[in-house]
């Protein structure tokens, strides 16, 4: 949360160049992205975070701060036109994770059925389920079950029928 009075100790983390404001302050060698300690006894927070506080506004609990067209290279970036608030959800979607390039999808990649509505279920979590590649799935599950019951009967009956 920002407070009045942090202006001069964010600023001079802060260099500004022509196309980014970039965080010289502590990067964490892990992830890339700037942290700051107001005061000694604060706990460190994220640069963008603060500078999106400083300088557009509060954040609301449940919304992140997506570095707006950033290669992960510009993670110190904190100028706030780079900035923006939006939700967890709309953070994974715009992400490289598989769960981001799977939301992007449009078509089916086995069988190339659109994934909207008929052609897929909704699930209650918000995932897409080709229903083409569902049902053939489903036919190749009770196929195998029947080849291992009717071997289970011929078990049973033993060698001489």
């Amino acid at each position: 949360m920002w407070k009045v009075g942090d202006e001069e100790n964010f600023d001079q983390r802060v260099l500004r160049t022509n196309n980014h404001w970039l965080w010289v302050g502590y990067v964490s060698p892990k992830d890339g992205y700037g942290r700051w300690k107001p005061r000694h006894n604060d706990l460190a927070q994220l640069a963008h975070r603060a500078a999106y506080e400083r300088w557009v506004g509060p954040i609301s609990d449940d919304y992140v701060i997506d570095h707006i067209n950033h290669p992960d290279q510009y993670r110190r970036c904190v100028r706030p036109d780079h900035l923006e608030a939006i939700t967890h959800a709309e953070n994974t979607r715009r992400g490289d994770s598989p769960a981001g390039v799977n939301s992007r999808l449009t078509h089916c990649p086995r069988c190339g059925d659109p994934l909207e509505p008929p052609y897929c279920t909704l699930r209650k979590d918000g995932s897409r389920r080709c229903l083409r590649c569902q049902r053939a799935e489903h036919a190749r599950y009770r196929a195998r079950k029947r080849a291992v019951l009717s071997g289970q009967d011929q078990a049973v009956a033993g060698p001489d029928g």
